[in-house]
């Protein structure tokens, strides 16, 4: 068995006892960094969707305060109200989902965040 060799099977932590099976073993795992990183931009994709979605509501609901503002009953301001607070909620689970994608990115080293 050659240097490379031995090299190869050292990375797989011991687990590989040939070249072919740590070839083997790599491969799954490129397998499931590919996986990974598809996920990561499925769910970048999926939250810019939903800021564009939520964005959209409140300026609708904007609108529509302001359009039918001696018209809206209590229950109705209520409800708006109530929206409001879900959509400020939902911000900040956001931008943790968005930090989250960002620091994924950066371990990868495709994104620099400084």
């Amino acid at each position: 068995m050659n240097t490379d060799e031995e090299r190869a099977i050292e990375l797989t932590g011991g687990s590989a006892d040939t070249l072919t099976e740590a070839l083997d073993q790599w491969e799954r795992e490129r397998e499931a960094l590919a996986e990974l990183f598809d996920e990561n931009q499925a769910l970048s994709i999926l939250l810019r969707q939903l800021d564009t979605a939520v964005t959209m509501a409140q300026s609708i609901v904007d609108q529509v305060e302001k359009d039918a503002a001696l018209f809206i009953t209590q229950k109705t301001r209520d409800k708006i109200e109530k929206f409001r607070s879900l959509i400020q909620n939902e911000q900040k689970r956001r931008e943790q989902v968005r930090q989250y994608l960002l620091d994924a990115l950066e371990r990868r080293g495709n994104v620099k965040t400084t």
